[in-house]
């Protein structure tokens, strides 16, 4: 994702733009620590960007009492009812054919609390991206892996929660691994 920034500047649409790397931390963990690394690993890159450490309280719905109040909840409730609606047809047919809950060709194990976060967190991340990246250029996402066990429905929700009311978002998959390597 930072070389995609990087190469993104050399055109002349971005080149007046700055690249701002957004990292969120959880309430509990060193915020400044993280900062200050960030900014180590862009020194030795010789990569020029502004970082911004968001810190979160912990990703729990009901321990969240200042929950994002802005146009994505519409979407949220709607994603909610949803994700219920297609349940509760898994679970019928389920019952009618005598098999396990099943989707796309396989067996799934739903956690309803687990569905919840996971829909609750991506309204979380929009809310961010909404609060800090509405007027940019675009906005670079990490492709989140699909959840173990949960049917694909779920997880295109997930991502259509992720990109509401984003006017310029590019969701990008990695590797899962480093692929810069430094010499020192």
């Amino acid at each position: 994702m930072l070389l995609l920034s990087q190469l993104l500047l050399t055109k002349e649409s971005f080149e007046s733009c700055k690249i701002q790397l957004f990292f969120i931390a959880e309430e509990d963990t060193d915020a400044e620590g993280l900062k200050a690394d960030v900014k180590k690993f862009l020194y030795d890159l010789r990569m020029h960007a502004e970082v911004i450490v968001v810190t979160m309280k912990s990703w729990d719905m009901q321990a969240d009492s200042g929950a994002p109040q802005d146009e994505s909840v519409e979407a949220y409730n709607a994603a909610q009812k949803r994700i219920a609606d297609y349940l509760a047809e898994m679970k019928s047919t389920a019952k009618k054919q005598g098999t396990p809950l099943m989707a796309d060709g396989k067996q799934v194990v739903v956690n309803e609390q687990q569905v919840e976060k996971f829909l609750y967190t991506t309204l979380k991340l929009n809310s961010t991206i909404l609060r800090y990246s509405r007027m940019v250029a675009v906005v670079l996402v990490s492709l989140p892996p699909p959840p173990v066990n949960h049917p694909a429905y779920f997880y295109m929700e997930y991502m259509d929660l992720l990109v509401e009311n984003v006017p310029r978002l590019l969701i990008v998959k990695g590797y899962r691994r480093d692929v810069v390597t430094l010499f020192t």
